[in-house]
């Protein structure tokens, strides 16, 4: 690729990147319905949703990608020097800690909602739908949240916009403050570390526990 071409496909991946967001943020405003559909019908809904969102997200990454070049995609790619599992640790219980007590204080609670929303499936659904929710969506959200925003804007906007954008796609209520906490220590991990890899993993992480929890409240 041209060195001329970069600039205009990395200006092409930021603007994408904000129109997807903001996409996301207007999708979740939308009033919720009353009672939560049947099991099947609310599987396939969650399908579906994943099969548009998905390539949505990945769109503005890959163009990203391509403008970085092989060798700062390697970088961010690449496992941190320094990282073991014991900083991983301490970085997904403060931001654990830190969510569940603000949603705590928002909502009081709150933050099972989510969890009480995928219980309603069956506990074989929600083994089915595991990898979507523990791979895919952590690592493609993470490429556009941690990915593109947060080195598109500038510095000084570049962690507390992606961390805003982040809590209100996933909805303006209860979730939006505590996943915008979740946002901001998942782009201070990435900044710190260089690397998207750890952050990709503490969202994974995140995710995993949410439908354990999820599982354990289908199977009562």
């Amino acid at each position: 690729m041209t060195p001329t071409l970069r600039p205009a496909l990395r200006v092409l991946a930021a603007f994408l990147a904000a129109v997807v967001a903001l996409l996301f943020c207007a999708a979740n405003a939308l009033p919720a319905p009353d009672a939560p559909p049947p099991p099947d019908a609310l599987f396939g809904l969650l399908l579906r949703a994943q099969a548009v969102s998905l390539p949505l997200l990945a769109l503005p990454a890959a163009l990203w990608a391509a403008a970085e070049g092989r060798a700062r995609l390697r970088g961010l790619l690449a496992w941190p020097e320094g990282w073991g599992l014991r900083r991983l640790a301490w970085c997904l219980a403060l931001a654990l800690a830190g969510s569940y007590a603000l949603a705590e204080g928002v909502a009081g609670g709150g933050e099972q909602e989510a969890a009480r929303q995928l219980s309603a499936l069956r506990p074989g659904q929600l083994l089915l739908f595991a990898p979507i929710l523990v791979l895919a969506v952590p690592t493609f959200e993470e490429a556009l949240f941690r990915g593109v925003l947060l080195h598109a804007a500038p510095p000084w906007a570049a962690l507390p916009l992606s961390s805003l954008l982040f809590g209100l796609a996933h909805g303006p209520d209860a979730f939006a403050l505590p996943l915008a906490l979740l946002g901001w220590c998942l782009g201070l991990v990435t900044l710190r570390a260089r690397s998207l890899l750890p952050a990709i993993l503490l969202h994974a992480l995140f995710n995993l526990l949410a439908l354990l929890l999820a599982l354990l409240l289908a199977l009562l």
